[in-house]
């Protein structure tokens, strides 16, 4: 559960979802999503959003989620 208590869960092969207590939202490869097998999600005490999977790391930008590399996005 994040900060504004949204629930974030992987479904194999269908992405990450994220539900606000009444509706549902994908977040799969249109939103930047690279893969379907999201392991795991973390919310640190800045409030950013990070999920870890079979591609790698990945953060919530906004409504969209980009890989993380070497060079970041850290901040």
């Amino acid at each position: 559960m994040d900060r504004a208590g949204d629930i974030w869960f992987p479904i194999e092969n269908a992405g990450l979802y994220r539900f606000n207590g009444k509706t549902f939202q994908n977040y799969g490869e249109a939103e930047g999503l690279t893969t379907n097998a999201v392991q795991d999600t973390y919310q640190d005490r800045d409030g950013r959003l990070w999920f870890g999977g079979w591609r790698g790391l990945f953060r919530l930008t906004g409504e969209t989620i980009v890989p993380v590399t070497r060079n970041g996005p850290w901040r």
